[in-house]
């Protein structure tokens, strides 16, 4: 039944593999992109988890904010998937950062540094998706110069950010 709304007639299979490869490659390439990261500044493993984990919780809210605007699936939409990554990235490593700032500099325990990490850096991350959904907010409206391709980036950013903002900041700290 999704695949009715969000998926043209007879290029189903050819959308499939499209989503799977852009997705599975972006994926794959900010995974790598991190543990390079995260094992040159000495951090392990677990930290790299937890940034994935953000990545795997802003991708249902980007589908489903093209399931109830039913909108189709289209390269635009791939490439604000990929804007959305970055952005839900940049949001789990300020608090990543921050724990792991606090467990050194200030001494504090795991639990400590996780609940001082959220609650100082809950701010400039809700601040950076309401500003970037304000921004996405006409392109998704259809204002502007060429709605038709435009808009599709728009709402999977707006759909993937708002799950990725509410869930990173539960979720996160717990991984």
């Amino acid at each position: 039944a999704i695949a009715r709304f969000i998926m043209p007639g007879e290029q189903k299979m050819g959308w499939i593999m499209t989503i799977l490869l852009g997705v599975g490659g972006s994926f794959a390439a900010g995974f790598v992109g991190q543990a390079l990261g995260w094992y040159q500044a000495g951090q392990g493993a677990g930290w790299i988890a937890s940034v994935v984990g953000a990545l795997v919780l802003s991708v249902p809210g980007a589908f489903l904010a093209l399931f109830v605007t039913h909108t189709a699936i289209s390269m635009p939409s791939m490439i604000g998937l990929i804007m959305l990554m970055g952005i839900a990235t940049k949001n789990s490593i300020l608090l990543i950062d921050y724990v792991i700032l606090a467990r050194r500099d200030h001494g504090l325990n795991r639990w400590d540094a996780l609940l001082d990490a959220c609650r100082k850096r809950a701010r400039p991350i809700v601040m950076t998706t309401i500003a970037m959904g304000a921004g996405m907010m006409p392109i998704a409206l259809g204002l502007g110069v060429d709605p038709s391709f435009r808009s599709p980036m728009a709402i999977v950013v707006i759909g993937g950010l708002i799950t990725s903002t509410f869930l990173s900041l539960l979720v996160v700290p717990v991984v």
